[in-house]
């Protein structure tokens, strides 16, 4: 099967087009995007006991139109990962290094301290506040939302199988329940107590959390007499994808960077080298230093390259059509396949071989990436802007 093939299976009663290769899902995603850009109806993408059409990341249509834009702009009025951000995530820098330095040099699995310490940046975009890594209502919504990204998985039968859910099996087998209840101590115990407590404050400056601004946003458009969707389970709903794109993808993505340090000590004192010239050992790094700081850059791509989603978020076509000569029923999945573009050997020379210099040119400049480079998906139903958004803040 070669990189620029296209092919079909059932997953259950569903049909499945995966398409390989950047041809096909330039094609797809960017030439008709307006075709193949709606969501499929899933019990493990949607939140566990509501409806599936919520938010954005589940959601097709104009709703997920008018939430994607008013998610958005209210990112880029917190600076898109510019200065705006710089002491709040320098403050979460200083803690995260202060937690390393108690492990003394001792080997240790720093995957729970990265991801609390990503969790902590989101929960300053979302609420305004971030909390200290022992504390009891930080650690209880920590646990919940690592229940739900482990046991998610195990839910994904139901989406094929829907009958699967009246049959008489003892226990949780497909952790139905389990998800459930951390779904709604997520949503009740941490969601919308901070909504209700910002409605109380929704004089506040909204440019202090997002629940602040998406609240100032809705009343907005009331006021205006215009229909809109922006409501609080939608609200709810969005936060909590925040946190699940924002939280997993970008503390996944640290802790294969920091995997990549220890297999490459050679690239490791390089980078630290370069931290030195650019930043210096008297004062923090800046935003102001990123354009400067070409190899960790590089690095950073290179990791996305090799590391990240092989399988990109599902898509489905909203009506017939006809993708290179195939003809693809309205309603059916359609899956990228994300690592036919990082893995070919066209594009990237011996691909799977760790080489951030393959992003710097001869003089050790940046160069743009390669239209396959695509970590975060394509189109505009992707979690891209949400992760990019978190990991240029964290750099």
């Amino acid at each position: 099967m070669g990189e620029d093939s296209i092919f079909s299976l059932y997953f259950g009663p569903d049909l499945v087009v995966v398409l390989n290769g950047y041809d096909n899902v330039h094609h797809a995603f960017i030439k008709h995007a307006e075709i193949f850009n709606d969501r499929p109806a899933s019990l493990a993408a949607s939140a566990p006991g509501e409806e599936p059409n919520r938010g954005i990341i589940a959601s097709s249509g104009k709703l997920w139109k008018q939430q994607r834009t008013v998610s958005l702009n209210i990112l880029k009025a917190f600076g898109m990962g510019k200065n705006i951000l710089a002491s709040k995530v320098g403050e979460e820098v200083s803690a995260y290094l202060e937690a390393l330095n108690e492990f003394r040099g001792q080997p240790a699995d720093v995957g729970t301290l990265t991801r609390n310490a990503v969790a902590n940046v989101i929960c300053s975009i979302i609420v305004g506040t971030r909390f200290e890594y022992g504390d009891p209502y930080f650690t209880k919504f920590i646990v919940n939302l690592d229940t739900i990204m482990r046991a998610n998985g195990s839910s994904a039968a139901l989406s094929l199988f829907p009958w699967l859910r009246y049959l008489p099996i003892p226990g949780d087998l497909f952790n139905t329940r389990k998800l459930k209840e951390s779904y709604r101590n997520i949503m009740d115990f941490f969601f919308f107590h901070y909504m209700n407590k910002m409605k109380s404050e929704e004089s506040g400056d909204e440019n202090d959390n997002f629940i602040l601004a998406y609240l100032h946003a809705r009343e907005k458009l009331i006021q205006q007499g215009q229909d809109t969707t922006l409501d609080d389970e939608n609200l709810a709903r969005v936060v909590f994808e925040l946190f699940l794109a924002g939280t997993d993808t970008t503390s996944s993505f640290f802790t294969w960077f920091i995997v990549h340090m220890v297999h490459h000590p050679d690239i490791q004192a390089k980078i630290y080298a370069e931290i030195l010239d650019v930043v210096g050992s008297e004062r923090p790094p800046a935003m102001q230093d990123k354009s400067k700081l070409n190899l960790i850059v590089a690095t950073i791509h290179e990791t996305l390259r090799i590391n990240f989603a092989t399988l990109n978020v599902p898509h489905q076509c909203r009506e017939d059509t006809v993708l290179k000569g195939y003809r693809i029923p309205a309603g059916t999945t359609i899956i990228p396949n994300t690592d036919s573009l990082h893995r070919c050997e066209t594009t990237f020379k011996d691909p799977t071989e760790f080489r951030p210099e393959r992003f710097l040119d001869s003089e050790g400049n940046l160069v743009a990436p390669p239209n396959q480079f695509m970590p975060f998906g394509i189109g505009k139903t992707t979690k891209k802007e949400f992760a990019t958004f978190v990991i240029s803040s964290l750099f």
